[in-house]
């Protein structure tokens, strides 16, 4: 079919996905009207909250000045530049939600908010903090990511009742010294800058419990980083890591470690068995060569595992039969040539990942992992599934997209919960007729294989939405029963030559091609037949 034929189609009869209409903008009287109407709420009412979001204010209205009570004011979505001199009358003032706008700077009168805890200024325009952040020393809240800042001023460690300072996605380069100061800092996020290395004083934070640093240019981390004691999340994550210090296994309490994409070959010896509390655990993207600590009772705790993209070649055997508690494992883009063969103390995995690896079988262990429901096989060189994939039962995605399938075994009608099938690029030239049992399939991949035609159970799939064909070169004929899916609203025949259809019906794309097999099949119903009307045409 040629590539002009548009893939997207509402077939006749079949139910229409409804438009999403866009909200209308205010207009400037409008706006006039609901800023009249939320100040006159604030003044007639109780309340200590006052809301001017998405309003196009360019500055705070001076009506909102005398509004001495209020605790709270948002203002986001707004085109201020700055807050007027006198926002000090609102003495009572503990939270500010500036986010969105356009400031640049900030009154020196804001010193005079002494109630003032939260600061948020977040997507603004600040290329400096303005000075009178740093004598607002009540905050204990301060977002100033997505900003163009590019250092941080020693006067940060003024702020004495800091808890959460957030500054990703900055130009941030370094710390001051100062930052140590921050005795009561609970939550450090410098995600998204240029750092180039810590302060030493970092570790004086002996509060911090969250520190994130992923996405920085750093080669290494305090070596006294094992001093803060109650860090409980720690990313360091696309960075220039080569190492960690020994300190990092005094951070008992860690329960988030995420090292991925550094240039780390290994950890620190006993680095799982002494932080006991991980739950989950990323070296993704590095440069291992072998699973770190080996010990299976180093994984007992942990949930979540992520090893992809290093070098690994083996699973040991028995790395985690002790690890009741995993339910996620990423081990794609590896060098895989084959799983271990003791799969059944995998078995509470819900979420399995081997794509990109050179695994030619699947061991018949396969079948014990009951609670999997998500097993990604793609881009490998699997030949054959074997039969005990029917067990299991509680799959909802299956891909295998990129394989060398030949076949698929019939025990696939066991996996009734699957919704999502992705067989692209691989051998098939035929599906089992079982694949009707799979009640709640809403989208099947089969692409790019050597079909001839669609076993008639195809028209079983009565939750089927999207249908992928294309480019299945031995394709001549559709059953007529692919019509009883009655949710089908994509259907892909590119590159299909549907030989034994007649030209011109092809030439009229998915839509032609399902009215003629209505026409010609035992389905057919005048009376339920939908003439097109304009605005059915085919959609990209």
């Amino acid at each position: 079919m040629s590539s002009k034929h548009v893939k997207f189609f509402p077939v006749p009869g079949f139910k229409k996905a409804p438009t999403v209409k866009k909200t209308p903008s205010f207009n400037k009287s409008d706006i006039r009207s609901e800023l009249s109407r939320r100040l006159e709420r604030c003044k007639e009412g109780q309340l200590t909250g006052l809301d001017l979001s998405n309003l196009v204010l360019r500055e705070l209205p001076s009506a909102t000045l005398h509004f001495k009570n209020i605790t709270e004011m948002f203002v986001y979505k707004n085109k201020l530049s700055t807050f007027p001199a006198e926002i000090y009358r609102l003495c009572n003032l503990r939270t500010i939600g500036a986010a969105e706008n356009n400031i640049t700077d900030l009154p020196a009168e804001m010193a005079q908010l002494r109630k003032l805890e939260v600061l948020d200024l977040r997507h603004n325009k600040l290329t400096d903090i303005p000075a009178v952040i740093y004598r607002i020393t009540s905050l204990r809240k301060l977002f100033l990511n997505f900003n163009k800042l590019t250092s941080i001023a020693p006067e940060i460690g003024c702020l004495s009742e800091l808890r959460s300072l957030t500054l990703n996605d900055n130009r941030i380069t370094s710390l001051p010294d100062t930052i140590g100061d921050l005795s009561n800092l609970d939550l450090l996020d410098c995600a998204k800058n240029h750092l180039t290395e810590l302060p030493l004083t970092i570790v004086c934070c002996r509060s911090m419990s969250q520190l994130v640093l992923k996405y920085n240019k750093l080669t290494e981390i305090p070596l006294r980083i094992g001093d803060l004691k109650r860090l409980c999340r720690l990313n360091l994550s696309g960075n220039k890591l080569v190492s960690l210090p020994e300190s990092i296994t005094q951070c008992t309490l860690l329960s988030d470690l995420v090292l991925s994409e550094n240039k780390l070959s290994s950890v620190p010896v006993h680095l799982l068995q002494k932080l006991s509390q991980i739950t989950s655990f990323s070296i993704s993207r590095n440069e291992f060569t072998a699973v770190p600590s080996t010990s299976p009772d180093c994984y007992k705790n942990i949930q979540v595992l992520n090893l992809q993209g290093n070098k690994i070649r083996i699973i040991p055997h028995g790395i985690f039969k002790k690890a009741p508690k995993l339910i996620k494992l990423n081990l794609s883009n590896m060098a895989l040539q084959m799983l271990p063969f003791d799969l059944e103390s995998w078995s509470g995995i819900v979420e399995l990942n081997i794509s990109n690896n050179s695994l030619t079988s699947l061991p018949d262990d396969i079948g014990h992992l009951t609670e999997l429901e998500t097993l990604c096989l793609s881009f490998n060189a699997i030949e054959s599934l074997p039969v005990t994939i029917g067990g299991l039962t509680k799959v909802r995605v299956l891909d295998i997209e990129s394989n060398s399938l030949k076949s698929i075994p019939m025990e696939i009608e066991y996996m009734s919960l699957l919704e999502r099938l992705n067989l692209k690029d691989n051998q098939l030239a035929a599906l089992p007729p079982e694949i009707g049992y799979l009640s709640n399939l809403w989208d099947l991949n089969l692409s790019e294989n050597n079909l001839r035609t669609l076993p008639s159970e195809i028209g079983e799939l009565r939750s089927l939405q999207r249908l992928n064909l294309a480019s299945n070169t031995f394709l001549n004929m559709l059953p007529v029963e692919i019509i009883r899916c009655f949710l089908l609203n994509y259907l892909n025949l590119e590159h299909c030559p549907l030989y034994d259809i007649p030209a011109h019906v092809v030439q009229g794309g998915p839509q032609g091609v399902l009215i003629y097999l209505k026409e010609i099949g035992p389905y057919f119903n005048r009376d339920m037949m939908v003439e097109f009307e304009e605005d059915d045409e085919l959609v990209l």
